[in-house]
């Protein structure tokens, strides 16, 4: 079937949401599993890249947010608030666009299109299974968090799908003044940057709590 460039963007943009959240759960379980959920590593693969994988069936991961929600590491606690923050971003999305979320995620040309997206900006980090390794991976993916929903935005300022030189420019335009100058009245790039600042402030707190845990390793404290 052929799409509309808006189209292709209103579906692949909700895809994009849902890969963050997963990668954000897994990154949630690889934590808590150092600790409090240890009991779950035999039976919880984080580590492998499709440990939700159910074959080509949309999942529902509900029960893993919610067995996230009840650990007390800091760190969970804050990858929670921003899973917490996507969820609601995604479900706002789906009404103001009136999306049938299973027709859209079932969608092999916005899955694609929303492949496409994230892993031009998505980085992969080594990792040696200990806890600040996880960490210290889980503070430098918020960063192309950022841009990636940065992009999606651009994408409806624009209304087109390929805006990579318009989101290198505009991305270091609006940090550098504190985003005002992006202005439009599309909603689905008003949510988005609505979404923005809301998952910065959690970036900040994970940043803070890793500071916490250096200077507490520097002094032999744990």
């Amino acid at each position: 079937m052929n799409y509309k460039e808006e189209e292709i963007i209103t579906g692949s943009v909700l895809h994009v949401m849902n890969f963050i959240i997963i990668e954000l759960l897994r990154h949630g379980f690889l934590l808590a599993m150092q600790n409090e959920l240890k009991d779950l590593k035999d039976l919880v693969k984080a580590e492998q890249g499709n440990w939700l994988s159910e074959g080509d069936e949309p999942i529902s991961i509900a029960a893993e947010i919610e067995l996230l929600r009840g650990v007390e590491d800091v760190a969970v606690k804050h990858i929670v608030n921003s899973i917490d923050k996507l969820c609601q971003c995604c479900a706002t999305y789906e009404m103001i666009n009136n999306l049938d979320l299973i027709e859209v995620i079932n969608n092999d040309d916005f899955n694609e299109a929303a492949e496409t997206t994230y892993h031009y900006y998505a980085f992969t980090m080594e990792c040696d299974g200990s806890y600040k390794s996880i960490l210290d991976n889980l503070h430098w993916y918020y960063e192309p968090i950022d841009i990636i929903l940065f992009h999606c935005m651009m994408q409806f300022v624009l209304n087109k799908i390929e805006v990579y030189e318009e989101t290198t420019e505009s991305y270091c335009n609006y940090y550098n003044t504190n985003g005002y100058e992006i202005l439009t009245d599309n909603k689905n790039a008003l949510l988005l940057l609505d979404l923005l600042p809301a998952l910065t402030n959690d970036a900040e707190n994970i940043d803070e709590y890793q500071w916490t845990i250096i200077r507490k390793n520097e002094h032999g404290k744990i």
